[in-house]
């Protein structure tokens, strides 16, 4: 069974400065993980890797001195935007409200990696989000908004969940 890299390499416009991630990647995934897109970027303190696959998006970088690296569970990101730049552009991240930007992407892996999340459904994970019995209903009423905002969610998964909520105050 195929984990998905060579596919997501064989993609890339550039691998400049991802090398030694691009070695290591087998090495990051999960049981059953599968490469859906490739992205290099710069996350923090350095330029490493964006993976984004069917369990998780996540970053890392090994430089001489330091590695480092984040986990985004699909369960929690709300959205995944891609903002051009004139030379390069930058990959923001929401999860749980908080932005997250990988920048100095190259335009058409960002472009390509944004798209690929937002073509798949992502419902089963982010729906997750807002549980049954939540003591904050506003907190899980804006969650949910940024779902359907995002595309995550269709309208009338939204006002479905939405009745849910109101229906527990």
């Amino acid at each position: 069974m195929s984990n998905g890299i060579d596919e997501a390499i064989g993609r890339l416009n550039t691998t400049f400065a991802m090398h030694r991630e691009l070695r290591e990647l087998p090495g990051k995934l999960r049981d059953g993980e599968i490469v859906l897109e490739l992205a290099g970027g710069r996350f923090a303190e350095g330029m490493g890797l964006l993976a984004y696959t069917n369990q998780r998006l996540f970053f890392f970088f090994s430089g001489l001195m330091k590695k480092d690296s984040q986990d985004f569970p699909l369960s929690q990101v709300t959205s995944l935007a891609f903002r051009r730049g004139i030379l390069v552009g930058k990959i923001v991240i929401t999860v749980a409200g908080a932005s997250n930007e990988i920048t100095n992407v190259e335009k058409n892996d960002g472009e390509r990696l944004v798209d690929r999340f937002r073509s798949i459904d992502h419902t089963q994970h982010a729906v997750t989000i807002v549980q049954p019995g939540s003591s904050d209903a506003a907190a899980a009423l804006g969650t949910l908004a940024r779902l359907r905002d995002s595309g995550h969610i269709t309208e009338t998964e939204f006002y479905e969940k939405k009745r849910e909520i109101l229906a527990r105050i």
